[in-house]
């Protein structure tokens, strides 16, 4: 659990407290790479997710890779044990929320093509729900709560097929 906050504080400039509150979340499970040294070289964790159609997921979160070990594929490989998880666990898709431009193109190129709005109010559309406590906490972004950003979603089959939205609800997960 250190590495893993220490790896988030780096990739994340958040404050280790924010870090450690993230890994107590209920249902919340994080892969992760170590070097061959032992250090944690990259993670990524998995937030159980719900949909209205009655379709369960996961939402992509935390996906980093260490500094010094960026540039030999971990990124990817961290995506591939993702989708692979999810599956396994009976997942229907994955979905998340680019942190930029770059990284939004990256996720394309791994499949990720089917545009999605976290959405912060209202409950029109198909909604996907988190199943972990208080996560909405850990979704938010500059701007205003009201406000849709955007999002990619990667079905695993082919039950979704259009755009759809997924809310973050204020509290969520009672574990």
């Amino acid at each position: 659990m250190t590495q893993a906050v220490e790896l988030w504080t780096l990739c994340f400039e958040d404050s280790r407290e924010t870090a450690e509150e993230f890994f107590s979340l209920c249902g919340v499970g994080t892969l992760t790479e170590y070097s061959p040294q032992g250090e944690l070289a990259g993670m990524a964790s998995l937030v159980p997710v719900s949909d209205s159609l009655g379709g369960r997921g996961y939402y992509a979160y935390g996906v980093c890779v260490h500094p010094s070990f960026r540039g030999q594929g971990l990124f990817r490989k961290l995506m591939l044990r993702c989708e692979e998880t999810a599956r396994e666990q009976g997942a229907s898709y994955l979905c998340l929320i680019p942190a930029d431009a770059e990284l939004r193109d990256t996720y394309i190129r791994m499949g990720y093509e089917i545009p999605v709005e976290l959405c912060t109010g209202g409950r029109e559309g198909v909604a996907i729900r988190s199943g972990s406590e208080d996560f909405s906490r850990f979704a938010q972004t500059d701007a205003e709560p009201s406000v849709e950003m955007r999002g990619l979603f990667k079905p695993f089959d082919e039950s979704y097929s259009s755009d759809m939205k997924f809310y973050f609800p204020e509290r969520m997960g009672e574990c």
